[in-house]
């Protein structure tokens, strides 16, 4: 019986099962990323991988980053830290490219995969909005079913542009464009009352660059799509409550950053740059390393106080920096911070015939590049997870471009 099994396509089926659930479970999530992990060290050690992969400037990139930032536990002193980081789940990025590489039927079946988890996500959430349930205790104030607000507001941010790309492009019919407009219209709003702005800056970001690739006239596309943000974010304002409050206390925590408050939401954000500033001019190279910003963090305010309250010290000693480029280059220096870039730059460089992909591998690294001021998404499981998940998918459609072009 185990004969007739067809190891390939139950990979197929669990890495689409896998994209449909994890936006909905943390424990599935961390359990199909190990699994990922052990299929690219299977094809590692049975030499079944493409050819010249670890040529591939890409995959440089990849290894330079999780070895160093994973390497930087060793002057931070080796403790239960360094497995908080889970650095190792990053080597899945290998393991899902490697398999869309050798079946590249399955690329458009996971992006489908999680366009229909977020629709099963989307479901949820707007029941919690409209007092229908509860989950985890969250209703209609915090709208996210099962993750914290600014990470469901970046999968939520790559949901959203993702259709909107299919909405501008002549790839698909008018009866499919017309199904993508109506999923684009709920989701936007779902990620307007999330009370995520994080996600909602790298959105704001995207509009703009997908316009960008889709008409050759930049001034035009500037317009349009600074009329379509305007147009969604005042609409959003008179008609979603939770949108309004949140843009209204934006402008209370700038007018208390003004008049040295630092001890909310923005405010703290703004106390973490202060703060980084003297971290990175001590130790500017190498940094503290994975897991010892907090420490560092603690005896500097033993020196200085830089006028916060008690509760800004407390909290920004506790709590990572709410900036991956503060995050990154406070552990591993101007070294980590480098690195991250370099993987960046690798990604938009990705050769891939596919102007579709091509166009979202641009699309999605923008919202992180963006989105990554606002919080740390890189060690946030969720959206590091969905960060690996999108960039095996990239990858592997360019190590299948490389076959097509040989």
């Amino acid at each position: 019986m185990l004969k007739n099994l067809d190891l390939n396509k139950i990979n197929g089926y669990l890495l689409l099962l896998f994209t449909v659930v994890f936006p909905l479970s943390r424990a599935v999530a961390s359990m199909f990323m190990a699994y990922f992990v052990l299929y690219f060290l299977y094809s590692l050690i049975s030499k079944n991988i493409p050819k010249d992969f670890f040529k591939n400037r890409l995959v440089i990139a990849l290894l330079l980053y999780i070895t160093y930032m994973f390497s930087t536990n060793l002057w931070n002193g080796i403790d239960n830290k360094i497995y908080e980081t889970s650095y190792y789940q990053w080597f899945a990025i290998f393991g899902i490219a490697i398999y869309l590489y050798k079946n590249p039927q399955y690329i458009y079946k996971t992006i489908t995969a999680f366009i229909l988890g977020m629709f099963v996500s989307e479901i949820l959430s707007y029941g919690m909005y409209f007092d229908l349930w509860t989950i985890n205790g969250k209703g209609h104030r915090d709208p996210t079913p099962f993750m914290q607000h600014i990470m469901y507001s970046v999968f939520l941010a790559v949901a959203s542009i993702l259709l909107l790309n299919r909405v501008l492009s002549k790839q698909y019919n008018p009866k499919e464009k017309i199904l993508f407009s109506i999923f684009f219209f709920t989701i936007t709003s779902n990620l307007l009352i999330s009370n995520g702005r994080t996600g909602q800056i790298g959105f704001v970001a995207a509009i703009i660059i997908v316009y960008l690739l889709h008409f050759k006239n930049p001034i035009k596309s500037f317009f349009i799509s600074i009329s379509l943000i305007l147009i969604i974010f005042f609409t959003g304002y008179n008609m979603l409550k939770n949108f309004e409050i949140r843009v209204d206390n934006t402008i209370t925590n700038i007018k208390s950053i003004i008049n040295h408050n630092y001890n909310t939401s923005w405010g703290l954000r703004v106390g973490m740059w202060i703060v980084a500033n003297d971290l990175v001019k001590e130790k500017p190279i190498f940094g503290y390393g994975v897991g010892g910003v907090n420490k560092a963090t603690s005896e500097l305010f033993k020196q200085k106080d830089f006028g916060f309250s008690k509760e800004t010290k407390v909290f920004i000693s506790k709590n990572h920096l709410h900036n991956q480029y503060l995050q990154t280059i406070s552990e591993g220096g101007l070294v980590g911070l480098f690195l991250l870039f370099l993987l960046y730059f690798y990604i938009l460089r990705l050769n891939i015939n596919n102007k579709e992909l091509k166009q979202l591998s641009i699309l999605f690294v923008t919202i992180y590049i963006i989105s990554s001021i606002g919080d740390p998404l890189l060690i946030k499981q969720f959206t590091r997870i969905l960060f690996i998940v999108f960039i095996g998918i990239f990858l592997g459609a360019s190590l299948q471009t490389r076959i097509e072009n040989d």
